[in-house]
C-alpha cells in the first residue's frame, strides 16, 4: 500500500459557502457546501463500502489528511 499526506492550510470561501474537506474511500474529495447529492455506491457482491467522513467547514485552520491506498484496483 502506498501512503499519502494531503495539507491545505485554508479552505475557500465562494458566494458565502465554505468548503470543506471530505474523505472517501481514502481518496482526498473536496465539495461545496450547499447541495448535497447523494450518489449510491453499488458494489459486487462482498465488496465493502467506502467509509465517508466530514472534518467540518474550516476557514481559518489547516487541513492534514494522512492515508494510504492500494495501488492493484
Amino acid at each position: 500500500m502506498l501512503s499519502n499526506c494531503f495539507v491545505r492550510f485554508a479552505t475557500d470561501v465562494i458566494n458565502n459557502e465554505s468548503y470543506g474537506f471530505y474523505a472517501r474511500g481514502g481518496n482526498y474529495i473536496e465539495e461545496g457546501g450547499a447541495g448535497d447529492d447523494e450518489v449510491d455506491d453499488e458494489g459486487e457482491a462482498g465488496e465493502a463500502e467506502p467509509r465517508e467522513c466530514q472534518i467540518g467547514n474550516l476557514i481559518n485552520y489547516p487541513i492534514i489528511a494522512l492515508g494510504s491506498c492500494d495501488l492493484s484496483a
